[in-house]
């Protein structure tokens, strides 16, 4: 990211866009800068007695008298490894801006961050209070980043976001499903990356109290949406007990090599396809370089409708699975055995007695070497 580009995030729900955050490079490509705007409709307090944001969603009118209420609030992390809010409510410049860690107070110089680096955590009680927006028309300078997810992004949803920068080796995996999101935003530059987590979660409900103001009655308050800057001494540890799948270097490299460097949506009627697969593959080695995450992709690309797909018997679905797994293996053999080849293929014997025969075959030319080291499998 350059000096002043900036990248506008949303999250589309029933065919609406939605701001979550815009962030901004204040400082230059190789000494970046952040400053994190534009959570519009978000509840941001401090407490005056204990300077603690508030955690639970919602004040009492006892705690509204303690507090200061901001509508519009940015969040800035420094190259020192300074965390700052500045709020614009303040005329008095010198109480607009506060450290959430104490004054003076530091964590990790940006150009010093490895592994990972907690910033922001976004609590989403009530999707409600969100709008929608226009997209911003995108520039040199202005760029959007959509998470899209039909199964994930739901009116009655509840969210935690963790917004999180992370050394450019450190290998994420960047997929969603019916309960999370995981991708990288944007490279700051050869050293950094910046990166969104959404995950579904559960809040306590909000608690009734007696109003002094309301009649003299018992009412129940409604719960806002809230933000904070990540716990300066427990949200390293969280985030990767949280994401031990996203962390994985394993899961990392199947979901890379399946989306192909784009983050791959991995819905409920995919994974019940992915299952199928569980079942029938094996690895072979037959000199195509089909891994299995390739054959995924492939497989799921050749299902025009993955619900009517499912629909169908766990029989006929292992056959499908079958015979695009015995095509892959045929591949090479069609070079020098094609004749027994289509025999197999265009025999009346199950996918499963052509797997095999397949198999036998490539057995055979493992031990005549005519397709080299390259035959090798594990059955």
């Amino acid at each position: 990211m350059e000096n002043r580009e900036r990248l506008n995030v949303y999250f589309e729900m029933e065919g609406n866009f939605y701001m979550l955050f815009q962030v901004v490079n204040i400082g230059t490509k190789n000494i970046p800068d952040f400053k994190f705007s534009g959570f519009s409709n978000l509840y941001i307090n401090h407490k005056t007695d204990n300077n603690k944001e508030d955690d639970k969603g919602y004040l009492t009118e006892e705690e509204m008298d303690k507090s200061t209420i901001h509508s519009y609030i940015e969040f800035t992390y420094h190259k020192d490894g300074s965390f700052l809010t500045k709020n614009m409510d303040f005329e008095d410049k010198s109480k607009r801006y506060h450290n959430p860690y104490g004054t003076g107070a530091r964590w990790t110089p940006i150009n010093d961050i490895q592994d990972i680096q907690p910033v922001i955590s976004v609590a989403i009680r009530r999707m409600e209070i969100y709008h929608p927006v226009k997209l911003e028309e995108e520039s040199e300078m202005v760029h959007n980043y959509i998470c899209k997810n039909t199964e994930l992004f739901e009116r009655d949803g509840q969210y935690l976001v963790a917004i999180y920068l992370k050394e450019k080796n450190k290998p994420i995996a960047c997929f969603t499903t019916s309960q999370g999101y995981s991708d990288i935003l944007c490279n700051v530059n050869d050293k950094l990356d910046l990166c969104i987590l959404f995950q579904r979660h559960s809040y306590p409900k909000a608690k009734p109290y007696y109003s002094k103001y309301f009649g003299g009655g018992w009412i129940t308050p409604y719960l806002n949406n809230s933000i904070t800057f990540c716990n300066k001494d427990t949200s390293i540890d969280e985030l990767n007990d949280k994401m031990k799948n996203v962390f994985d270097p394993a899961f990392s490299e199947f979901i890379r090599i399946m989306g192909e460097g784009h983050i791959v949506n991995l819905s409920e009627e995919k994974l019940k396809i992915i299952d199928v697969v569980d079942k029938v593959y094996l690895p072979v080695n037959n000199g195509t370089n089909m891994t299995k995450p390739l054959f995924i992709k492939y497989l799921l690309d050749s299902i025009s409708d993955f619900r009517a797909f499912n629909s169908k018997s766990e029989k006929e679905k292992e056959d499908y699975v079958r015979t695009c797994y015995l095509m892959v293996l045929a591949l090479p053999l069609m070079m020098t055995r094609k004749h027994e080849v289509e025999k197999i293929l265009y025999g009346n014997m199950s996918n499963q007695q052509k797997l095999n025969d397949i198999k036998t075959l490539l057995d055979e030319l493992l031990k005549t070497n005519l397709l080299g080291d390259n035959t090798k499998y594990k059955s």
